[in-house]
């Protein structure tokens, strides 16, 4: 018996067309009485109380001390006020009836999901079995006490990304989606927004609208320049400069004043090994300062992966408040097992070595970004004091990873106060893409070697000593806003690095790196 091809191929694109027209149609209505994502009458500009930063120009050289960031932002009200929480209004309507018709029909069939409910007087935690996800749209749901507030940690199941690299474009769409499902009055309507977070058609429709807004600038550039042409915006890839246009200039996206704030360079790798965004620091300690004045307040936060935009969500309504976790690849983020994440990305083997490592850290690291926006927003936690801990333990780490002091081993670089799932994080040799050092027995050596391929002098003083000058400028700022085991370790670090390069200033090299301990040596001496 012979099989007609052509009809299949008839077949099957003409049931994926009657989904995306009977899709179409559904939405029409929607759209036409009220575009929700572009239709919003904010006050002008200048009384936004969302000031945003350029996301690619981190010019620390005359940032102010991040402690005063919020002086002339503070009593600025929100524009935007939550009027529910997610969890509660949306999660009891969100049946698996209403949404098959938004669903991707390409649901994913992995195994890496598993059950495991863990429940104490302050936490409950529930995952979804792997037969569960195809018919439930939550992915993970953790409920816990913080400073006597009730807070929802959840994941839900949204639009999954087609193999491309638009995953901004859905962080994008995911973060509109979620505002207006928070401010909207109508509880009806809010339900019916979040609900459409998998509409494949609302996603386009978006899509094309921010398209549209980038492509008339790309035509009136004067120089067509990278990433300003028609060809590189039909791409799909949300460039950093997009992010700047589309947030700073008049267009129908900015005019909305939505509080979103994009984070380019805050994967965990990044936030250790490279110079710490001072002034995306500040810009986050004032947004922490708006959850702590206010009772009602929301904010989006899109943040960079290494190979991927995520979105995270705070919302706080009177004492309740809920972190919501969105991923366009429908990845359990929150609940996965290291072997887990290791299973996703070895089903992939035409990946290099450094894009397994950087897909794995896409994977790895947003719970640990939860864990420190939560503590930080909602908590006690100081964002530029969990920063600065965390970049200064990684260059510790870098050094000892690869320079060996014959009468020294380093003390625990991690504080019991610091919270555990970073201390099991910054310990994991996977994780931190350490070599294992290098093969030369000298002390001098090895020296030599680190300086010369991981932390030159010139990249120390402007990623770490710069950095410290800005953020440090008192004895009290030492105790602020570095841990006391840290502090100990960089203490003895100093102390030993300074004897060592005492013996080889005839190497050029570690003699100019000598200027560079000096510099550690007097500014941490008032300690003494």
């Amino acid at each position: 018996m012979e099989i007609n091809t052509t009809d299949i191929k008839y077949t099957v694109s003409q049931v994926i067309l009657n989904d995306i027209i009977d899709s179409i149609f559904d939405q029409l209505p929607l759209l036409k009485c009220k575009n929700y994502f572009y239709s919003h009458n904010p006050p002008p500009k200048n009384t936004s109380p969302i000031k945003r930063k350029n996301s690619i120009s981190n010019n620390n050289n005359n940032s102010s001390n991040s402690s005063n960031s919020n002086s002339s932002n503070n009593n600025t009200e929100p524009i935007y006020i939550p009027k529910r929480i997610l969890f509660d209004t949306i999660v009891p309507n969100y049946t698996n009836t209403d949404t098959d018709k938004y669903t991707n029909t390409n649901t994913d069939t992995d195994t890496y999901i598993h059950i495991n409910t863990n429940i104490d007087t302050t936490t409950t935690t529930t995952k979804i079995e792997n037969n569960q996800l195809k018919n439930n749209n939550i992915i993970f749901e953790k409920e816990e006490i913080i400073k006597g507030n009730k807070v929802y940690t959840w994941q839900p199941k949204v639009l999954k990304q087609n193999k491309n690299d638009s995953c901004g474009y859905y962080s994008l769409f995911n973060s509109i989606s979620i505002l207006n499902a928070c401010f909207n009055s109508d509880g009806q309507e809010a339900v019916q927004i979040f609900k459409q977070l998998q509409s494949r058609t609302l996603f386009w429709y978006t899509y094309i609208t921010t398209i549209k807004i980038l492509l008339e600038k790309a035509r009136h550039s004067k120089k067509k320049l990278y990433p300003w042409t028609e060809k590189c915006v039909y791409k799909g890839v949300l460039e950093r400069s997009y992010i700047d246009y589309l947030f700073e200039r008049e267009n129908v996206l900015s005019n909305q004043q939505y509080p979103i704030t994009f984070l380019p360079d805050w994967a965990i790798q990044s936030l250790k090994n490279n110079r710490l965004p001072i002034d995306e620091m500040k810009e986050m300690t004032r947004i922490a300062q708006l959850f702590k004045t206010h009772d009602n307040y929301t904010h989006i936060f899109i943040l960079g992966q290494a190979v991927h935009w995520i979105t995270i969500i705070i919302n706080k309504v009177g004492t309740k408040s809920e972190i919501i976790l969105m991923d366009s690849r429908n990845y359990d983020l929150l609940g996965s097992t290291d072997q887990q994440f290791m299973a996703i990305a070895n089903k992939y083997p035409e990946l290099s070595d450094r894009m397994k490592q950087g897909f794995l850290y896409s994977l790895r690291e947003p719970r640990i970004l939860v864990q420190i926006l939560k503590d930080c927003m909602l908590g006690d936690g100081d964002i530029t004091k969990t920063l600065l801990q965390l970049n200064l333990i990684g260059f510790l780490e870098n050094y000892y990873s690869h320079v060996i002091h014959q009468n020294h081993q380093p003390a625990a670089l991690v504080s019991s106060s610091f919270f555990s799932c970073l201390e099991n994080y910054l310990t994991n040799d996977d994780y931190n893409g350490i070599d294992g050092g290098c093969d030369f027995d000298s002390p001098q050596q090895q020296l030599i070697y680190w300086l010369e391929n991981y932390w030159p002098p010139s990249v120390i003083e402007y990623n770490i000593c710069q950095v410290l000058d800005t953020i440090i400028t008192c004895k009290e700022d030492v105790h602020r806003y570095i841990e006391y085991k840290t502090l100990q370790s960089l203490s003895i670090w100093i102390k030993h690095t300074k004897d060592q390069v005492k013996d080889s200033l005839q190497v050029s090299l570690i003699q100019r790196f000598s200027i560079t301990i000096n510099w550690f040596h007097q500014k941490f001496s008032l300690l003494n």
